[in-house]
């Protein structure tokens, strides 16, 4: 589980940049660009596909989705600092029509499409204590045959959620 400290005080102007120095430009988690490449070869996509991705960060996979397999992607996030940062840069990418980000709590947010192809998270699902809400809030937007694409740290300090 996330430490004491807030969301918008662990997601600052300053923190991205030092994140993006280390995994490269618009990831925050380890593995970067090359990662996300490695991750999606795992899953069929096209111009046809809708995608939701949970804790989007800054933007990067989303960017990358849209920009090699055509498809719309919806970020969601719960830092006010990163979706700033994501949305300037889905302009400056001139992925406007095809990505779109969102501040909010993935358990509760009113998704703007009820049926993704694929929900790609990479690095959350570890901050949400409560597996089984994460999960059934994840498949009521799932598409009949949608799949679920997530990394995540297997150990830790805590107790195992």
């Amino acid at each position: 589980m996330m430490s004491s400290q807030s969301v918008e005080d662990r997601y600052t102007s300053a923190e991205i940049r030092r994140y993006e120095a280390i995994f490269g430009r618009h990831f925050i988690s380890p593995g970067g660009l090359d990662s996300t490449r490695r991750f999606l070869e795992l899953v069929q996509l096209g111009p046809e596909s809708c995608v939701l991705d949970v804790g989007c960060g800054i933007g990067g996979s989303a960017f990358y989705i849209a920009r090699n397999f055509g498809c719309v992607v919806d970020g969601i996030d719960l830092s006010s600092e990163m979706i700033r940062v994501a949305r300037q840069r889905a302009k400056e990418e001139d992925l406007e029509t095809k990505v779109q980000f969102f501040e909010g709590d993935c358990l509760t947010f009113r998704y703007p499409r009820h049926e993704y192809h694929l929900i790609y998270s990479r690095d959350v699902f570890l901050h949400i204590p409560d597996k089984r809400v994460l999960l059934a809030a994840l498949r009521r937007n799932l598409a009949p045959a949608g799949r679920l694409l997530f990394t995540d740290y297997i150990r830790g300090h805590a107790a195992p959620s």
